[in-house]
């Protein structure tokens, strides 16, 4: 009987391929799970923070004048344009959530556009004619806006990531319109 050593090199060398193949695939599928872990730890922190965020924005966005410009004091809890602290020391590990994360970009780069706005000069009465006072006051109000849209996504995103529901706070939060 003669042995072809060639073949069976062959055979062993396309064997040798097929299990390192396997052991690869199963290895990408526990760092893509490993992923997926951190990212929904990542987003269980993320989604209260983005929502009191929010919740700043709206009470800002319906604050009148007066009360606006009180809000407007770069204190974390009460202006809308502060970007919260804890949310800062998550940025780095933000790429975690993927294109998920988007909608938390824009809303801190709107917020830092937000605070260019003179619009506590415009209320304090600094700008003059009125009228360009209320132009500000409006265009500040309109990214407000934006602004509360980028931070819904971001939680409509977060809680996809958890795959948990929270208290739909577009609506209501305790009996009281937001």
């Amino acid at each position: 009987m003669d042995v072809n050593w060639d073949a069976l090199s062959a055979i062993g060398t396309v064997g040798a391929v097929v299990v390192s193949l396997g052991l690869a695939r199963g290895q990408g599928r526990k760092d893509r799970k490993a992923e997926r872990s951190r990212g929904r730890w990542i987003a269980l922190e993320l989604r209260q923070i983005l929502a009191a965020w929010r919740v700043r924005v709206v009470r800002a966005k319906s604050a009148s004048g007066p009360d606006l410009y009180f809000l407007l004091d770069d204190n974390e809890y009460r202006d809308p344009t502060v970007v919260p602290k804890e949310l800062l020391a998550l940025y780095d590990q933000l790429h975690h959530l993927g294109d998920d994360a988007a909608p938390i970009a824009d809303a801190v780069w709107m917020a830092r556009q937000l605070a260019l706005v003179p619009v506590r000069d415009a209320l304090r009465g600094d700008i003059f004619p009125q009228e360009e006072a209320d132009e500000i006051e409006n265009e500040f109000r309109e990214k407000l806006e934006g602004l509360r849209k980028y931070l819904r996504m971001s939680e409509i995103n977060m809680s996809s990531i958890t795959g948990l529901a929270g208290p739909d706070r577009e609506r209501h939060v305790f009996g009281d319109p937001i």
